[in-house]
């Protein structure tokens, strides 16, 4: 099954894209990704809502994977 990620927003932060995917083993495989992949992200936030993150640098190899 295919990871669902979505456009997400958090307030008062930069302009970098923000992400929202709703599991942890979701958020453990992308990570896992980015890392391998010299993609740069940060987690903002993680919930009942599941796991809030900025891609900060090499979103190109990120969006080509992902969205």
């Amino acid at each position: 099954m295919a990871i669902k990620i979505k456009s997400s927003r958090y307030p008062g932060w930069n302009n970098y894209p923000v992400y929202t995917v709703s599991t942890l083993k979701d958020w453990d495989e992308i990570t896992r990704w980015m890392r391998a992949n010299g993609v740069e992200h940060f987690l903002l936030s993680s919930g009942s809502t599941g796991y809030t993150f900025q891609v900060k640098h090499n979103h190109e190899w990120f969006a080509l994977k992902w969205l």
